[in-house]
């Protein structure tokens, strides 16, 4: 499989073996337009075909609460199978940290400080949901 780039305002994003990786540009304050835009992108990219998500959240400056529900609630999250949140400041984390606790996902989701932390552990989850499926 060929590997798919796509970038909008908010965020760089890619597509490569069902994984979905996002990478939020510098320095912005994500309500739900931002996040609407960003999802609806990755939604393309995705073509409505389950996915691992690698979320790059360290560039974020701030998420409103609105924002934080409407990334809940988004369509998208259907067919995700697995998300790695890569938060490396002290406010991202609290909010990732919440989004897990308080909105309790469907899906193993997990936070890390690197790129390679997060791309490890979302391979071995979706090497795992392979075994699993075969």
């Amino acid at each position: 499989m060929s590997v798919l780039y796509y970038e909008n305002d908010y965020a760089w994003m890619s597509i490569n073996n069902d994984i979905l990786s996002i990478y939020v540009k510098q320095g912005f304050v994500l309500d739900e337009k931002e996040i609407d835009m960003i999802l609806t992108d990755a939604n393309r990219l995705l073509d409505e075909k389950p996915y691992f998500t690698v979320f790059d959240m360290s560039n974020i400056k701030e998420v409103s609460p609105a924002a934080r529900r409407f990334y809940f609630d988004h369509i998208s999250n259907k067919n995700k199978l697995a998300e790695a949140l890569i938060v490396n400041s002290l406010t991202m984390k609290m909010f990732a940290t919440f989004y897990i606790q308080f909105y309790k996902p469907s899906v193993p989701t997990k936070l890390f400080n690197t790129i390679l932390q997060a791309e490890t552990w979302i391979k071995n989850v979706k090497s795992a949901e392979t075994t699993n499926i075969a």
